[in-house]
């Protein structure tokens, strides 16, 4: 439940704005951590949902407070929140799509990544990583 200002209008709560930009890349870095993990031991593996759950709560702080940013009125933050967030996951779906095909492609035409599939996702993992881990340094020291 959101908590309301006592006149029946929403009021969304979010992080001070010096921190929510580190949110993403924060989840970012932490997805690839858990992603090299043993499946059985990673809490990602064991608690998919809530795992998911988290970091969109993470991720909503960090959208949350760039809509009070923009000076919304209260009873517009909730929609305006909603609407966003369902145009991110589109996005995020259609981006997933794209490179489900590049994959699928690279799979289809290269005999190296078949045979070399293990060492490829730990070096894309590993790559991810290091972007994430850079892009949320900046973002704390700025």
């Amino acid at each position: 439940a959101l908590p309301s200002k006592g006149n029946g209008r929403v009021c969304v709560k979010a992080c001070p704005p010096y921190q929510t930009p580190a949110f993403a890349p924060m989840a970012a870095l932490l997805l690839a951590a858990a992603s090299l993990a043993p499946a059985a031991s990673s809490f990602t593996w064991r608690y998919p949902i809530l795992t998911a759950a988290l970091f969109g709560l993470l991720h909503g702080f960090g959208f949350a407070s760039v809509l009070q940013d923009l000076g919304l009125p209260d009873d517009l933050v909730v929609p305006a929140l909603l609407f966003f967030n369902l145009g991110v996951e589109l996005g995020q779906l259609a981006f997933i799509a794209v490179v489900l095909f590049v994959v699928w492609v690279a799979w289809r035409s290269s005999a190296w990544l078949r045979a070399h599939l293990r060492e490829a996702q730990t070096a894309i993992i590993y790559m991810l990583g290091s972007v994430s881990a850079l892009w949320l340094i900046e973002r704390l020291l700025t």
